[in-house]
């Protein structure tokens, strides 16, 4: 009897190993395959291995819900089925059930606490992941590579250096310092959070050097931290050091090289990219389409768009924008019908771009065409639509259809309000203007630089003094820092307000000017030269700054020449050496 028994469970356990070998190995994994044959293999043995499997086969699909019931009915449990059902919870982000089990388990191992550490880091509650990780410490239970490399990517998405920092002490203490896994999140950790020095400490103190996910998360981290140059540099490096680049390695490294517009080496990346068999990469094509219009060659950008084995929006919202940029609005026009032709799933960053380039042409026929399409497929609702549309329209000069689609907007932020105030003023509606953006403060948005260059504007065009002074008062406590932009519109403000010395001071408080600085003093001076003969003495001054500015001599000495009766005779003298430079 004994014997028999013995037998017929070696045969049903040789029997489970062979079907569960086949399900495992299939090309497409059968989940629910497998589930239906564990079912029955518990339904047949009522053992715990057995239910346990079928209790990690149920969670890994995401049946979260079936897993739960299995393990309610399972006659007894160990540690394997508690974190297996926390883990459930965790990863589906059903964290309180995840905490109620966690709180329940008769015994907790590492593996118990780092699932719903990992849990709460994905879901990204700082809180609560790093109370639990000290809290952990405190009991006992030493964190593993994975709970490390858990809160490090916490730290990372939410820029919690401090934090970090702490992480990285307390790896130091423990020598996980040396652990390849966890030191690559600890870079990753510091180049997130701007902090690019001590990323480079530690990634010159490995001793493992031949890593290419460690030396793509230090490309990266330049390349994020604006730094294009040594990305290039780093990625050279790279490839001197024999290291394998990757399919983040390549997207990385192009990046870098458009925003430092560095076609050339963007162009080398392009055949590494080929070498390496990548060149069929989404994500390494959609680099390179981007990399390649951010540096101006359109051709090339089609090259690789029209290259593509699966279409990708990103890539061809990218080619729109960049033929908008240079001025080929019809090739832009011409991509977006090809898209819809491709029955491609346009998305709400496609539509502004096709706008803008609406708004390039005038084509108000086909503009409302869009328009109505934009309505028909639901994409009025996004924001970043409706700026599009206030902006196109008000670029068109259809300030009454800025207007109707401003007021159907459900969410407007300062981009909105900003469109529509500029749109009045190009449009020559000062007062509008300037009645919206009372309006915008009322309502709470806080005007970025453009809106107040345009609320200047309005008021220097109808002379408003008191309205730009409480502008300018307004922006000082504000502080923020103006861009030549604005200090531009408060001295053509000030100027054309009639208070010259007031323009003076923000004139001399600039540390940069510009043509248009200049020419904004200019242009009030000569009109009111005939005030004052100490205002002549100043154009001429601004005059002979300007004329190493101004490519066009002869505009700025007919200026003066209009009135030559209002100068002194050594004014007069100054003048003619400016018609000798």
């Amino acid at each position: 009897m004994i014997y028999t028994a013995i037998e017929k469970r070696k045969l049903v356990m040789n029997k489970f190993n062979s079907i569960f070998f086949n399900y495992s190995h299939q090309s497409r994994f059968n989940h629910r395959g497998l589930t239906r044959f564990l079912r029955s293999t518990v339904d047949s043995t009522e053992s715990k291995f057995h239910s346990n499997l079928l209790l990690n086969e149920l969670s890994k699909s995401g049946r979260v819900d079936e897993a739960r019931q299995m393990f309610d009915k399972m006659p007894s449990r160990d540690e394997f089925s508690w974190n297996t059902m926390i883990a459930a919870y965790a990863n589906s982000g059903r964290l309180a059930e995840a905490k109620q089990l966690f709180d329940a388990t008769p015994s907790k191992n590492s593996i118990t606490w780092s699932s719903l550490i990992s849990g709460y880091c994905r879901n990204e509650s700082e809180s609560e992941a790093f109370e639990l990780f000290w809290r952990m410490q405190f009991e006992g239970h030493k964190p593993s590579q994975y709970t490390l490399g858990s809160v490090l990517r916490l730290c990372s998405t939410l820029g919690l250096l401090q934090r970090g920092a702490l992480v990285h002490g307390y790896m130091t203490k423990t020598q996980f310092d040396n652990n390849i896994f966890v030191v690559t999140g600890l870079v990753d950790m510091y180049a997130k959070c701007k902090r690019i020095s001590e990323a480079e400490y530690l990634f010159e103190t490995l001793f493992d050097r031949k890593n290419h996910v460690l030396w793509t998360v230090m490309l990266t981290g330049y390349s994020q931290n604006g730094d294009g140059f040594k990305a290039m540099k780093f990625f050279r490096d790279m490839r001197a050091e024999g290291v394998e680049s990757n399919q983040f390695t390549f997207p990385s490294v192009l990046t870098a090289s458009a925003s430092v517009l560095a076609h050339s080496f963007g162009a080398q990346v392009h055949g590494c990219v080929v070498q390496s068999g990548l060149g069929a990469n989404v994500f390494v094509q959609s680099s390179l389409v981007d990399m390649y219009v951010k540096c101006g060659d359109l051709n090339s950008a089609k090259k690789a768009l029209r290259s593509m084995e699966v279409d990708n929006v990103v890539s061809w919202n990218s080619m729109i924008v960049g033929c908008v940029r240079q001025g080929f609005a019809e090739e832009a026009l011409s991509l977006f019908k090809d898209m819809r032709s491709r029955e491609m799933k346009i998305d709400h960053f496609t539509y502004p771009s096709v706008l803008n380039s609406f708004a390039v042409m005038k084509d108000m026929t086909n503009a409302m065409s869009i328009h109505c399409l934009i309505i028909k497929t639901g994409f009025d609702v996004y924001q970043l639509v409706g700026n599009a549309l206030v902006d196109m329209y008000a670029k068109q000069g259809n300030i009454d259809a800025a207007v109707e689609v401003f007021k159907c907007m459900s969410d407007k932020d300062v981009i909105s309000w900003t469109s529509l105030i500029t749109g009045y003023v190009r449009n020559g509606s000062h007062e509008k203007a300037l009645r919206l953006f009372c309006e915008m403060r009322t309502a709470g948005i806080y005007p970025d630089q453009f809106v107040i260059a345009s609320a200047l504007s309005a008021s220097a065009e109808l002379t408003v003094l008191e309205f730009g002074q409480q502008i300018h008062a307004n922006f000082i406590k504000s502080g923020l820092q103006a861009s030549l932009s604005v200090d531009n519109s408060f001295v053509a403000m000030y100027a054309k307000c009639g208070c010259i010395e007031d323009a003076n001071k923000v004139f001399d408080s600039m540390q940069v000017q510009d043509v248009i600085t200049w020419t904004a003093l200019i242009v009030y001076l000569r009109n009111a030269a005939s005030r004052r003969t100490e205002c002549v003495y100043m154009a001429v001054d601004v005059g002979v700054q300007v004329v190493y500015l101004e490519s066009d001599l002869q505009l700025l000495i007919s200026k003066f020449s209009e009135r030559q009766c209002h100068l002194r005779p050594e004014t007069q003298a100054l003048r003619k050496h400016m018609e000798g430079v």
